[in-house]
């Protein structure tokens, strides 16, 4: 696992790029949670909030980035 990324590192990155990251970390999130699913308890629960919480922060600075671009002054 990676260490989460800030909200200023993602501004940094293109939409893209963040689309990129924003499926993996759900997938991510999925893995986690078959692995809990089979083994009929979490390992690492923490793990799961973390991903969770990078994933709100992908999709607020994509939304930011799409005011940005429509002119929007939210």
């Amino acid at each position: 696992m990676a260490k989460l990324m800030t909200a200023r590192q993602m501004r940094d990155k293109s939409p893209s790029e963040l689309q990129l990251l924003l499926q993996e970390a759900r997938q991510e999130v999925f893995a986690l949670l078959n692995a809990a699913q089979r083994a009929k308890k979490y390992d690492r629960p923490h793990l799961k909030r973390h991903k969770r919480t990078e994933i709100a922060r992908l999709l607020t600075v994509m939304n930011s980035k799409r005011a940005e671009a429509r002119g929007c002054s939210c």
